[in-house]
């Protein structure tokens, strides 16, 4: 709409808009004054899809109709996380890709709702489009996909009666250029699928929860800065874990953190600050779960030598780190024998001095520094050797399960690969 300051200082108004002045240029038209507020709330659907429910509404009052929507995400084109793109019937026109993709100058791509437009041409647009969002109205919009919900943005387009081809073309003598497209809307912030967060290291990951929280608390959806702060105290210690190897005690404090999430979220959690929790949290959890993918033996080359060894099902290469591998050995205590110098090229060492538990000794190993990995699933990778002083028959050594603090364990990349059978 343009202003009466603008129509007195344009030079010959009654002949048109021919000769605008600079200062009405970032005036006319702009989408960017519709009231529109946004809410977000997500279900699983089935399986490892998730259902995104958007509520638009134009509020009373508000000066524009809504014509357009469009709703950020983290999605690639083409990819794994294809998402279904759902609204009703009246308010569909079929225009909008899945998920589309802006002009270049914007970096994410989108997913959208366009209202049904009326006319034929430009010049005889003197009405909203059908189906548009008048003041008081609202839309839901819903999203399936698989991939992890993050905060993103969203954008309202106002309605306003487009400028002629004549006036477009006086403008564009004055100097004037169309603005970026989101530069005529309303933004807002909501949450959204997200396809980058699978790539997220595991510490990293859990940083991004943590800040997901803090910027829920900034935007109003943690709505008690003691649960704000309780919730960032929890990732903090589950990260702490991580970066101790101690994943039951992570996946501990993850089943704490979604019994929690559940309980604030009728109360202190809007729905964007509850789905955000929960369902990256979930992920996380199942992350750590034991994949099974590492077999360990323990075995005799020679005598007075044990050569302890692993066994992976499936491929590691120069991306994957051995962020620590655990093993203990146990013989009876019956038995007159000690374990001397450990070599190998993983950087094996003995943990804690032998233990006796019952009728057996027990010493512990593990990695002393994280170790670029490349193994092939099938083959055999020699971890370490130990020599031995004394005798007690072939079968006297084993690897075992049976001390706490010292099962077999295998973390690479800060995520559980043991498997517990040893082979």
């Amino acid at each position: 709409m343009i202003s009466k300051r603008c129509i007195l200082n344009s030079f010959g108004f009654l002949v048109g808009l021919l000769t605008l002045s600079p200062e009405c240029l970032s005036q006319f038209p702009s989408g960017a004054d519709a009231s529109c507020v946004i809410s977000c709330r997500i279900d699983r659907w089935s399986g490892d899809w998730l259902i995104f429910y958007y509520k638009f509404k134009n509020l009373v009052g508000s000066p524009q109709p809504v014509e357009a929507i469009d709703i950020e995400t983290g999605l690639t084109p083409g990819g794994d996380s294809a998402t279904i793109f759902e609204i009703p019937a009246k308010h569909w026109d079929g225009s909008v890709s899945v998920p589309g993709v802006k002009p270049p100058q914007f970096r994410r791509s989108t997913i959208g709702w366009t209202s049904t437009d009326t006319v034929a041409t430009l010049d005889e647009v003197d009405l909203p489009n059908q189906h548009q969002l008048l003041p008081g109205d609202s839309i839901l919009l819903i999203v399936r996909s698989k991939a992890l919900p993050t905060i993103l943005r969203s954008w309202a387009t106002g309605w306003t009666k487009p400028i002629t081809g004549t006036e477009y073309d006086s403008l564009v003598e004055l100097g004037f250029r169309p603005r970026k497209w989101y530069k005529d809307a309303s933004e807002n912030i909501t949450i959204g699928p997200s396809s980058e967060l699978f790539s997220t290291p595991a510490l990293a990951f859990v940083d991004s929860l943590s800040y997901m929280a803090y910027r829920s608390r900034l935007v109003g959806w943690i709505l008690s800065q003691s649960t704000a702060d309780a919730c960032s105290e929890r990732f903090a210690r589950v990260k702490n874990d991580l970066g101790q190897f101690a994943l039951r005690s992570a996946r501990s404090r993850i089943d704490s953190i979604l019994q929690r999430a559940n309980i604030d979220s009728s109360s202190t959690l809007t729905s964007e600050a509850y789905a955000l929790i929960r369902f990256n949290t979930e992920y996380l959890r199942d992350k750590l779960k034991p994949t099974g993918e590492v077999k360990g033996g323990i075995f005799l080359p020679s005598s007075g030598t044990l050569s302890v060894k692993a066994k992976p099902s499936v491929d590691f290469g120069p991306a994957d780190t051995a962020r620590c591998i655990v093993a203990t050995v146990r013989w009876p205590d019956t038995c007159n024998v000690s374990l001397g110098s450990v070599t190998g090229a993983y950087g094996f060492v003995k943990y804690d001095s032998v233990l006796t538990v019952g009728n057996h000794r027990y010493q512990k190993f593990r990695t002393s520094t994280p170790l670029a990995m490349n193994w092939s699933a099938g083959a055999e990778y020699e971890l370490f050797t130990v020599s031995v002083s004394g005798s007690c028959g072939p079968e006297t050594f084993e690897l075992t399960n049976a001390l706490p603090g010292g099962e077999w364990f295998v973390d690479i990349n800060y995520l559980d690969k043991t498997d517990p059978v040893f082979y």
